[in-house]
């Protein structure tokens, strides 16, 4: 395992991202390029050593990115942040001593689509409120159900040598599985050597969990939030900013114990309110991590899709922070989108919703006139 290879990811050696019934190397592996299918966990350990993620590997180890590694070769061409970067990261830090060997040091758990959010950007496979709004816009109902992560095959084996464990859903803190892998890891004495990373959308107080989480080596929350005020609103339906943001520093008063980040989903609805975010999460955090990651996908509410004008005052308005710069690169490489499309969804959808895009953009103004 040659860790000078111009592709080297720490991920395909040390962890395994479990979703939906296929395990891949990371949550941003591209799963149309994953053969294997798994009901549960027990089978996990076997395929992190099997010969699709050994050929995974060994493309990595070519200095070559592996076929499901889009979106990190995307990131980091722009000069954003990619997941490959955290995760090399990881390894210069936790776990250089390992050798070239795989070890599963990392877990990354799809918890289920149990949610109290229907986000403009998400869909019923992650949010359980989506199913409703899928029929009323008249689209594909593309989950018709409640998704709930299987804790009947829970085993030390997979969990004994990890130092990282993640939950993502949904909404993770709403779900009884999430509490019964707690439990399970403090009784079985493995809970002191894991790190648990979380994703969780600041509508829920922290302070259920505290006195779980000190059992653990650390706790790491990354806060999904899209904007502030009527932004965080629009986006997060129907959340309500002063309570998130009162969650927000609950959070904070518990930095003795929780390490905080803020993971923001970057689309059209919110291009151009990034840098009151920015100011704000560095006003109220004292500066910790913000990750800005692009929304690909549904591929209208991509920033590729904004016309010529518009594109020319995000780039000015985003110029300057250096967060930003992988933003930037995207709207210069003017990739293909369908704007139109976007106006006609969001006109859909505020006719139930009730409320308003243009309150927050008014530059879109004449492209809904057009539609």
């Amino acid at each position: 395992m040659s860790k000078k290879a111009n592709w080297y990811c720490s991920a395909a050696f040390r962890s395994a991202y479990f979703n939906d019934g296929v395990v891949r190397p990371c949550c941003w592996y591209d799963r149309k390029h994953i053969k294997n299918r798994q009901q549960d966990m027990a089978n996990l350990l076997n395929i992190f050593h099997s010969k699709e993620f050994d050929e995974i590997r060994s493309v990595l180890e070519s200095g070559k990115p592996a076929p499901g590694c889009t979106k990190c070769v995307t990131h980091e061409e722009r000069g954003g942040k990619s997941h490959r970067d955290f995760w090399n990261e990881r390894e210069q830090s936790q776990w250089q001593s390992l050798g070239p060997e795989p070890v599963l040091k990392g877990l990354d758990l799809d918890m289920g689509n149990l949610c109290n959010l229907k986000c403009v950007t998400c869909n019923s496979h992650n949010s359980t409120l989506w199913r409703a709004e899928e029929k009323r816009l008249g689209i594909d109902v593309l989950f018709d159900g409640k998704k709930s992560f299987d804790t009947s095959s829970l085993s030390k084996d997979v969990f004994k040598d990890l130092s990282w464990l993640k939950f993502a859903g949904g909404e993770v803190l709403l779900m009884p599985e999430h509490e019964e892998i707690l439990d399970f890891l403090v009784t079985h004495d493995l809970a002191r050597n894991i790190e648990l990373v979380y994703v969780v959308n600041v509508t829920l107080s922290p302070k259920k969990f505290i006195d779980k989480w000190k059992e653990f080596r650390a706790v790491r929350m990354i806060l999904s939030i899209d904007g502030i005020g009527e932004s965080f609103e629009y986006i997060r339906f129907p959340a309500d900013w002063s309570e998130s943001e009162k969650i927000v520093n609950e959070y904070l008063e518990y930095s003795d114990v929780l390490s905080l980040e803020v993971n923001t989903v970057v689309s059209l609805y919110n291009i151009f309110q990034l840098v009151e975010l920015d100011s704000w999460w560095l006003k109220a955090s004292g500066g910790k991590d913000i990750f800005y990651r692009i929304l690909n996908a549904p591929q209208f509410m991509a920033i590729g899709g904004l016309p010529e004008s518009l594109r020319s005052e995000a780039i000015s308005y985003l110029q300057g922070n250096p967060r930003f710069s992988h933003l930037i690169a995207s709207l210069k490489e003017r990739e293909s989108g369908n704007f139109n499309e976007f106006i006609l969804f969001v006109k859909n959808m505020e006719r139930f919703r009730k409320n308003r895009l243009l309150d927050l953009v008014p530059r879109y103004a004449p492209y809904f006139l057009e539609n």
